[in-house]
């Protein structure tokens, strides 16, 4: 069958069950799994192997919007297990942390706690003194790729006066006052108020417009799972019944120096599907902002589970821009694969036993 006869096929599937993308039960694996070739880019002939047991991944140049974005790539197994078991196993901080090197995080909660309480959770953040030259970084940090700060942050920073035994601690907390209220504005109005980071020369990066733009472009989680979709886009604004948030401050190695993450992670359960995403809305330096999805589709053949992952850096931009980019995505690529079948190998143990 043709991409075109299947594109069309799945059209007119679309029109004429509306609602019925997110509420039928064990589809027939061609259902989802030929949208997702026709739209990634997938070689339609992987489907046997997909039935055999391989494990899918494609480069999604193609759907790159903006020069800066490193869309990693699409990543796809099918697991004979029941949803329920599958979902668990890959809707967890293992997944969505695969390839981070994780120094330290904290779990917000869902955001509906007192500004007092969110502020608390921000007190842990901070250098230790083997991270002294990140301190001194950012005591003369100015617009830039080496840290994401926007004008007034940087000006904060730079107006820290004080004696050498007490710079460390002045710019920690510094930097928890500027996540807590990079935080807080989010929660009060989602991606439309995440600030832009300075980039001298009157330029400046957009985490706000990189991540919209990095599930605008995303048509199959539009078709398949629309108020999820919605959801993503509109937040606080648009958040179905039954979808729960969660945030995070976390703390990675970037580049071989430390970095701090501002991340919210949406799932929704059904009986029919689990899906989830996380948008990484703030990070300190290396790269701007990220979003990571998983969607678990049970069908006739075992449980689907897709994995989508779109990265916004300045640093795959200029000279060699696109060797970077080929780079970058075999590695991540890679590292979610090896991820998948090891968890792949746990979850179809008991059922190869039962047999």
């Amino acid at each position: 069958m043709t991409r075109a006869r299947i594109a069309s096929l799945l059209a007119i599937v679309c029109a004429a069950t509306a609602v019925a993308a997110e509420s039928a039960t064990r589809r027939p694996l061609g259902f989802f799994v030929d949208d997702v070739i026709v739209e990634l880019g997938f070689d339609p002939a992987q489907k046997t192997g997909l039935q055999e047991g391989e494990i899918l991944s494609v480069g999604l140049a193609d759907i790159e919007r903006q020069p800066n974005e490193l869309t990693v790539g699409g990543v796809m197994m099918l697991v004979r297990r029941p949803l329920d078991v599958v979902a668990a196993a890959i809707v967890n901080d293992a997944s969505f942390r695969v390839n981070t090197d994780i120094l330290d995080y904290r779990t917000i909660g869902d955001g509906s706690q007192s500004r007092e309480e969110i502020g608390a959770i921000f007190r842990d953040v901070g250098y230790t003194e083997e991270e002294r030259a990140e301190v001194n970084k950012l005591l003369r940090v100015k617009a830039g790729s080496a840290f994401n700060l926007s004008s007034s942050e940087i000006a904060e920073f730079r107006s820290i006066d004080a004696a050498a035994d007490a710079e460390r601690e002045l710019v920690s907390a510094t930097l928890a006052a500027v996540l807590r209220r990079r935080l807080l504005a989010y929660l009060d109005g989602g991606l439309e108020s995440v600030e832009p980071y300075a980039r001298g020369g009157g330029k400046s990066a957009s985490p706000r417009r990189e991540l919209t733009v990095a599930v605008s472009a995303l048509e199959l989680l539009e078709r398949h799972f629309p108020t999820f979709y919605t959801s993503l886009l509109r937040f606080p604004e648009r958040v179905p019944a039954g979808t729960t948030h969660r945030f995070y401050w976390v703390k990675r190695r970037s580049g071989g120096r430390p970095a701090f993450v501002l991340a919210h992670r949406m799932e929704h359960h059904e009986a029919d599907y689990t899906i989830a995403a996380e948008l990484q809305f703030y990070h300190g330096h290396s790269y701007n902002s990220m979003l990571t999805l998983f969607a678990c589709v049970p069908t006739d053949a075992g449980t689907l589970v897709l994995s989508i992952n779109r990265l916004f850096t300045d640093q795959v931009t200029g000279a060699g821009a696109g060797l970077k980019k080929k780079i970058g995505r075999r590695q991540v690529v890679a590292a979610i694969a090896e991820h998948f079948e090891e968890l792949r190998e746990e979850l179809e143990k008991p059922a190869e036993a039962e047999h």
